[in-house]
């Protein structure tokens, strides 16, 4: 105890009063004290090297791991991105069929079968599927999309042999319990009455059945009777569909081509089947040209969307127009971004990209934004459009969105979920396998003249999808206002369904 008071009394003698001030304060150093009077001044840092903006490391060497294609006695075609140095293993089993194969009145049916599916088995229920997979430190999943779904399994390499039993399970013997099938489409029907509440949620369901067409496989809505009317033999009959002729299974990890074999191979040796590979939509049909609105009363923000069909993934300008959409609004330093947020202050953010489909792409500018801006903010996004069509970009721009594409390339082969996804999309492209090996010397070899090129072909400033979700009785005056300065058409509002209500 007596330590113990010697050490406080020490400590306190040695602590200057709250009214000295270190004893060299001054230029360079920060001046503090402990009762401040008001108004005082604090002398800042000064030191020279504070003028200098720090310089960026040297980027990451970028490590391509090969993939090797080959094929299982079944027939299933494999591509396998062996990395040994990592301690787990991902799989996909990936079918070229998905929800554009809906039939009418049943939409929605693949995304909820596909659920179903992973809701577990014929011998473990739900709850004991997921006890099973936390038991094995594992994650078997199931998910689905326009145009494939897919199943996979992750584990450690270690615990990958009970963990591929279970995943075969769920493949082979999926549960579809009718219980499961209710909740799920509950589940379902309470989302859509959420997205109808929120300007954001309520345009992303929206925008495709504007920009690629109501009635397009790419933009059918689902609605709460499509999910009523699928029953569970409906998601019987869809799971029995998928077979592995035409199927891709991916394979990332700590396996070689022989573990490949042995461990996956014996296992589906019986799988039999075929799974069809569907017809290639027609070519989008957009709405005709309008500024389309769908209202939610009181909502203080409105969602906007302006663009238009794009080119395919596998176009031959794809690195120009990635480059044009960064510079347009793929960063915080997008002219979009710094247009609404940074100058006007209409928003927190706005952002332009390309996405793809199989067989379309599509160009859509987005931001949240006020509810008193929301014409302006849209006046904005059109202005920035038309400049980029008719002003070349800045050398500037150029170089950091290149050096950004290229910065951001080791983050695709990091991970073995992340290698599966870098190669899984390249094959649903119909992309090489190869394709990151040359795409540094792709990127860096683009010009000002290419990105201007690009710009004038593939971003449209007539006949644009314009959607606008916000407060009708707030905005429709000015959107009114500002369709007929623009020549944008009229203004059609919209239901939650993507039904037209009137035109204005």
């Amino acid at each position: 105890m007596k330590k113990l008071l010697l050490s406080v009394g020490l400590l306190l003698a040695c602590t200057p009063s709250s009214s000295t001030a270190p004893p060299d304060a001054g230029q360079g150093s920060i001046a503090i004290t402990g009762s401040k009077p008001a108004g005082s001044a604090v002398v800042w840092p000064d030191e020279q090297f504070r003028y200098q903006q720090p310089q960026p490391q040297q980027p990451r060497e970028l490590n391509v791991p090969p993939a090797e294609r080959f094929k299982l006695d079944s027939g299933l075609d494999v591509v396998l991105v062996s990395r040994t140095d990592l301690p787990t293993v991902s799989m996909w089993l990936s079918f070229p069929t998905g929800s554009i194969t809906d039939p009418t009145g049943k939409r929605g049916r693949t995304s909820l079968c596909m659920s179903l599916m992973s809701q577990g088995t014929a011998k473990l229920d739900k709850i004991a599927f997921e006890e099973k997979q936390a038991d094995l430190a594992v994650n078997v999943w199931a998910s689905s999309g326009s145009e494939r779904v897919s199943t996979g399994v992750s584990s450690l390499a270690r615990t990958l042999e009970p963990a591929l039993d279970l995943w075969i399970e769920m493949l082979r013997e999926p549960g579809m319990r009718q219980d499961d099938l209710a909740r799920l489409v509950s589940a379902r029907k309470a989302s859509l009455g959420q997205n109808r509440a929120a300007p954001r949620n309520l345009a992303r369901r929206l925008w495709p059945s504007v920009v690629m067409g109501p009635e397009h496989p790419y933009g059918r809505l689902t609605t709460e009777r499509d999910y009523t009317s699928i029953s569970r033999k409906d998601c019987q009959k869809f799971a029995s569909g998928l077979g592995l002729e035409n199927a891709t299974l991916f394979v990332a990890g700590a396996m070689t081509k022989q573990q490949v074999v042995d461990s996956v191979g014996s296992r589906l040796t019986d799988w039999k089947g075929k799974t069809t590979v569907p017809d290639a939509p027609i070519a989008p049909t957009p709405r005709k040209a309008a500024i389309y609105f769908a209202d939610i009363p009181g909502a203080k923000q409105s969602q906007l969307y302006v663009g238009h069909p794009g080119p395919m993934r596998t176009a031959a300008d794809y690195e120009a127009n990635r480059l044009n959409a960064a510079i347009l609004g793929g960063s915080f330093s997008g002219r979009v971004n710094m247009n609404l947020r940074e100058d006007k202050g209409f928003a927190y953010g706005a952002r332009a990209r390309f996405s793809y489909y199989k067989h379309a792409g599509v160009f859509a500018m987005t931001s949240s934004v006020r509810g008193d801006a929301t014409a302006a903010a849209l006046g904005e996004l059109l202005s920035e459009l038309r400049r980029m069509r008719s002003e070349p970009v800045s050398t500037e721009e150029l170089a950091r969105e290149q050096d950004a594409a290229i910065a951001s390339l080791p983050a695709l082969f990091d991970t073995s979920r992340q290698l599966l996804s870098t190669y899984a999309s390249l094959s649903f492209y119909g992309l090489p396998l190869d394709y990151y090996a040359g795409f540094v010397g792709r990127i860096s070899d683009q010009g000002v003249a290419d990105l201007r090129t690009a710009a004038r072909n593939n971003l449209k400033d007539t006949n644009l999808s314009i959607l606008v979700v916000g407060d009708g009785e707030a905005v429709l005056p000015s959107l009114q206002a500002l369709a007929k300065e623009e020549s944008l058409g009229p203004v059609v509002v919209l239901d939650p369904d993507g039904r037209v209500v009137k035109s204005l």
